[in-house]
């Protein structure tokens, strides 16, 4: 939630039109304010805020775009329009969009009064304008508006009070239909049934709400089927295709009618028999509006299962960072994760993030169960990160860290407890943050002293995941980094039984995960008797280690890369879409091995696979000690 509070009598504010803007095009809003019971004197202010995404607010030239003006028809009041706070002189942007402010020069604004801000629009001088363009991805925004009566309130985050009306808002919409976006399951058995699911695209990847149309389903092994989509479908559906009765690899591929919409599904390994193990997929990153992010935890929850077709999901709001998460809002997103939890089709895990940013930076927590306490780090007393641990006591749960390399100030990994900190999120939307001359680095900063292969090198045995730190509440599809566009976000693989909370959790407690930069790339990692995330300690495991590996992707393999104590030890080039090998380490263990931070020397293997479309996976290591 905002960390402004909410004053009462201060009016209302309605935008022009709340009809659906499809993504990524031009427009002009009108968003009016209406004074309450409390007057707005002069020097008063009202603030109003554009989302980021659309067009930052500009009022120096009138036929470009961007360009925002403000009216009132009050004759005896005068106001001017600014985009610095006129306080402190200084741009002040919100967690959620660009300020412009409005402040009262003479006369006062009494109840009935209105002040409209023309945001994208000529301000009827005779000149044309390009308008302003909306986000390039789906959702319902706010242009929120807030009240500085007198305009000499400086208190913490503005001294502005947020209505206790609606705010004015709108949805931004797909556009027209480009691709299809086609998943099936990663690993199957022969002859089974497969759900093909399916969702309309534009050219951004947003879905399609109103497509209608024929849609022909095919398999690499000859089975065909036909979707007839309607509008009340969403611009999403699935069909069922059977896999073919003898062991090997299955696409699925999906066009409309004119074969001008198309699109190809992620690999499905079939297999002789129903496999013991299936492969999930999940984004276990996701901010809603209750911290900075877009949508509520529901909507994210539908659209992670209905859209971007995922396995499981979390929620990870904040406690309090860029906004406050509270105790309602806790609520809300426990009841969210109740509801939407449906063993066998979709589950979700209870999370949140814990904003730590003063000594080892930011880690989300995970629940094995549906119920925890919302742990808030300016609640904590003590050391960080040791306070949380010392709270999760007795509670099987996780922190994971994320973005490690994005600051100068932490030092994730001075700090580390074994029985919680079992994961690391290497990917997101934010970037890499795997170690020196990774593909796809951080966007802000990259601070190699705190990348995921330091930790690593210190003994921690951190399996790895990836995600989407999204904030556009669309998990499993997004690349929205809050104040502008990045990466393609992340997905997080598990090997499980089932599809039920507590295996999918174990899965990663177990460390039996790993993480792609999106695509569906299936990925086994096994060296000796482990498989990825376990550790070995046997002589002849230290005596002679052979790495077997096999990759199955979305697209043709350009390497995989074997990485030892965070150098290269091997390189395997591929040209296929799968490919496999064996690889012995015959160097002698002492030779290679590191320190442990328990004092025992260690060597950990993990693999990078890079598609030559530039997707990744990095597996989980396996420990040799």
């Amino acid at each position: 939630m905002r960390k402004e509070a909410t004053g009462r009598n201060l009016g209302s504010a309605r935008i022009c039109s709340d009809a659906d803007v499809v993504a990524n095009t031009p427009g002009e809003w009108r968003i009016t304010y209406t004074c309450g019971a409390t007057p707005v004197t002069p020097g008063g202010l009202i603030r109003f805020e554009i989302p980021y995404g659309f067009t930052p607010p500009q009022t120096a030239y009138r036929s470009a775009v961007g360009f925002t003006s403000v009216t009132t028809p009050n004759p005896t009041v005068r106001i001017s329009l600014l985009l610095r706070d006129p306080r402190i002189d200084k741009y002040e942007h919100g967690v959620w969009g660009y300020y412009a402010y409005v402040r009262i020069d003479e006369g006062t604004l009494v109840e009935g009064d209105t002040v409209s801000l023309l945001y994208g629009k000529g301000d009827g001088q005779g000149l044309t304008n390009e308008g302003a363009f909306a986000q390039y991805f789906e959702a319902e925004v706010e242009f929120t508006v807030a009240v500085n009566p007198d305009g000499r309130n400086l208190e913490p985050h503005g001294g502005f009070l947020m209505l206790d009306t609606p705010q004015p808002s709108l949805r931004v919409v797909g556009g027209e239909a480009e691709h299809l976006f086609v998943a099936v399951p990663s690993l199957g058995g022969v002859g089974e049934a497969l759900p093909v699911k399916i969702t309309v695209r534009d050219r951004e990847g947003n879905t399609v709400r109103g497509f209608s149309g024929e849609v022909t389903v095919r398999a690499t092994n000859g089975t065909e089927q036909r979707r007839r989509f309607a509008p009340e479908d969403g611009g999403r559906g699935v069909v069922t295709v059977t896999a073919p009765d003898s062991e090997g690899v299955v696409y699925v591929s999906a066009s409309d009618k004119s074969a001008r919409i198309r699109g190809v599904s992620n690999p499905c390994l079939c297999r002789e028999s129903a496999p013991g193990l299936r492969a999930y997929w999940g984004d276990i990153h996701t901010m809603t509006r209750i911290s900075a992010g877009l949508g509520r935890p529901a909507e994210a929850y539908a659209y992670a299962r209905d859209a971007s077709h995922l396995d499981f999901c979390a929620i990870t709001d904040g406690d309090k960072a860029d906004g406050f998460c509270s105790d309602e809002e806790w609520d809300e997103i426990v009841e969210a994760t109740r509801r939407f939890y449906d063993p066998g089709r979709f589950v979700t895990l209870l999370g949140s993030e814990y904003h730590e940013r003063r000594v080892a930076g930011d880690k989300n927590i995970y629940y094995r169960t549906g119920d925890g306490p919302l742990l808030r780090w300016c609640d904590l007393e003590g050391e960080q990160p040791e306070a949380l641990w010392r709270a999760l006591h007795g509670r099987k749960a996780l922190t994971v860290p994320h973005h490690t390399v994005s600051t100068d100030r932490f030092r994730p990994w001075d700090h580390h407890d074994p029985d919680y900190q079992r994961l690391v999120e290497i990917y997101s939307d934010w970037g890499n943050s795997e170690g020196e001359g990774c593909a796809r680095p951080f966007y802000w900063r990259h601070n190699l002293q705190n990348s995921v292969q330091q930790g690593l090198a210190k003994g921690y045995r951190l399996g790895i995941i990836a995600s989407g730190d999204s904030h556009d509440g669309l998990p499993g599809n997004s690349s929205w980094m809050r104040l502008r566009r990045g990466y393609r976000g992340g997905l997080v693989a598990v090997y499980a039984p089932e599809l039920t909370r507590v295996a999918v959790f174990d899965a990663l407690w177990d460390r039996y995960c790993y993480g792609t930069s999106g695509a569906r790339i299936l990925l086994s990692f096994e060296l000796n008797s482990a498989r990825m995330g376990e550790e070995i300690d046997t002589p002849a495991d230290r005596a002679e280690r052979t790495l077997r590996v096999d990759a199955l992707g979305t697209g043709p393999i350009s390497n995989i890369t074997v990485i030892r104590n965070g150098r290269t030890a091997y390189t395997h080039q591929g040209r296929s879409a799968r490919e496999g090998f064996e690889w012995t380490d015959t160097e002698d263990f002492a030779a290679v091995a590191l320190p442990g931070f328990d004092g025992k020397p260690f060597i950990y293997y993990y693999v990078r696979v890079t598609q030559m479309d530039g997707e990744l996976a990095w597996s989980s290591p396996i420990w040799i000690v």
